[in-house]
């Protein structure tokens, strides 16, 4: 019994590790993108280095898995999303000389966030798919409510990202890590939402009958 709690415990220790380094590895993918003087990488680093250390904290509590999807979602599906979002541009920083502002179909960072990034939903929702799964007597099984989460990502970054194309910003700076706030915001929102909703769609189950 104690040899199957340490290497559960053990386990845990592990996802925790690769999803803080996820969320890590946000930092510098955020300041490429933004094209950030030196001082402000260094910045965003360490702030990307300090919500790692922070969610690992969570994450190797006592009874965390009730959030652990939440997690996930911005681990994986979050630098999914980034990554993507950057393919869709070239792998070419979003802030650079010329760059539109309005909340054109055109611009990176009004309309066209959503409306021609493919490789960006792509990733999120790739990078997501570890939150569909829940351990349950031993196996994988998916869970109808993660389901209907994953799927409210998609609506809900767009959400997110359209409402600021009313907020007419001239800083490029300024615009671009509110545009990431947003859509991050709007997936959560969105998959809290529709996590919510799923029994009313006959989700009531905790978990599928499908096992892995």
């Amino acid at each position: 019994m104690k040899a199957v709690t340490t290497l559960h415990h053990t386990s845990n220790s592990s996802n925790a590790q690769y999803q803080a380094l996820a969320i890590a590895v946000q930092g510098p993918l955020l300041a490429y993108m933004a094209h950030l003087s030196p001082i402000g990488y260094i910045l965003l680093c360490c702030l990307s280095l300090a919500l790692a250390r922070f969610a690992y904290t969570q994450l190797t509590k006592k009874n965390s898995s009730k959030h652990s999807h939440y997690w996930l979602m911005l681990a994986y599906g979050n630098l999914s999303m980034l990554i993507g979002w950057l393919i869709d541009f070239d792998c070419l920083p979003l802030l650079r000389e010329g760059i539109c502002l309005c909340g054109c179909a055109n611009s990176p960072l009004g309309q066209g966030a959503f409306c021609h990034c493919p490789y960006m939903y792509l990733g999120m929702y790739l990078g997501s798919l570890p939150c569909l799964f829940r351990k349950q007597s031993g196996k994988l099984t998916i869970c109808p409510q993660a389901l209907f989460g994953c799927l409210g990502m998609g609506p809900g970054m767009m959400l997110g990202s359209y409402l600021l194309t009313f907020w007419p910003i001239t800083n490029p700076l300024l615009h671009f890590f509110l545009t990431v706030s947003a859509m991050i915001t709007g997936m959560f929102i969105g998959m809290v939402f529709f996590e919510k909703i799923a029994p009313f769609f006959g989700s009531k189950s905790k978990h599928s009958v499908i096992g892995l």
